[in-house]
């Protein structure tokens, strides 16, 4: 409690004025904040003053732009950032495009956004250090652009459409170290033979080291994958999810030359 008391004035105004209205609201770490429109200037305030750690957990409920994201982005000493964009409508600014310089010096190393966010913020990030990036609920296309950039190390997609990011791993130079694909949309059901035939393209030429898939678990999908990964010279560690037990045992075979492991 005593350290609880310690945190911003600012993250304790926002919680206590989210509790007043809703008593039964629960905040995990000292530093959550939630708004329902966020302004350049009220980031502004977060690095004026002194954070209570190196991460910030953002909830915004309602508006924003991508300059005030990008500030975000940009606070001097933050490490991690995590950012709630649900039902969030984000406005593409002008001011962002002066950014650049600010962003380049960013301290961010890990960014978790949840809903989508425009192509202009994900292009933004290219000049900063983040080597690990989590994007639920956001599309494909919008993450390509830090595909390629060599520090990113890390990637995980959640509920989104992987292929995009696939084939930019396909030209890029060095092997991202891990990239995790979860519940990706339409993966439940049998894909056509033109999506296999992408899907078998793109995942057998992506520079990876280790994967994990985790998805519903049509069978014959998993036995596609499990022929591409075979053919995958860069791939070393597979992560599997809910493959049926009669399947496991013709997937190590086809795996034999990796380390394979599988989850519920």
């Amino acid at each position: 409690l005593q350290r609880l008391e310690a945190y911003s004035v600012l993250g304790q105004k926002h919680q206590n004025t989210i509790k007043s209205a809703n008593p039964n609201v629960v905040f995990r770490f000292p530093w959550e904040f939630s708004f329902d429109h966020l302004s350049v200037k009220e980031v502004q305030t977060f690095s004026d003053s002194k954070l209570p750690s190196k991460e910030l957990l953002v909830y915004i409920n309602k508006s924003t732009s991508v300059s005030a994201l990008l500030h975000l982005v940009a606070i001097k000493g933050l490490e991690q950032l995590y950012l709630y964009l649900y039902n969030c409508t984000i406005t593409v600014d002008s001011q962002y495009t002066q950014l650049e310089k600010a962003i380049q010096n960013s301290t961010l190393w890990w960014l978790h956004v949840i809903g989508g966010a425009p192509p202009e913020f994900f292009d933004a990030l290219q000049v900063t250090s983040i080597r690990s990036l989590n994007v639920n609920i956001a599309n494909g296309p919008e993450v390509v652009p830090l595909v390629n950039m060599t520090q990113l190390r890390v990637l995980w997609l959640g509920y989104t459409d992987p292929l995009p990011v696939l084939d930019g791993l396909c030209q890029r130079e060095d092997a991202l170290e891990y990239l995790k694909i979860y519940e990706p949309p339409n993966w439940d059901r049998d894909w056509t033979q033109e999506e296999r035939s992408v899907v078998t393209t793109v995942l057998s030429k992506a520079k990876i080291r280790e994967i994990g898939i985790r998805f519903g678990g049509s069978r014959s999908n998993l036995r596609t994958l499990s022929d591409a990964l075979a053919c995958n010279d860069h791939v070393r560690k597979v992560f599997l999810y809910r493959v049926p037990d009669d399947l496991k045992e013709d997937i190590r075979r086809k795996l034999d030359t990796v380390e394979l492991e599988f989850y519920q």
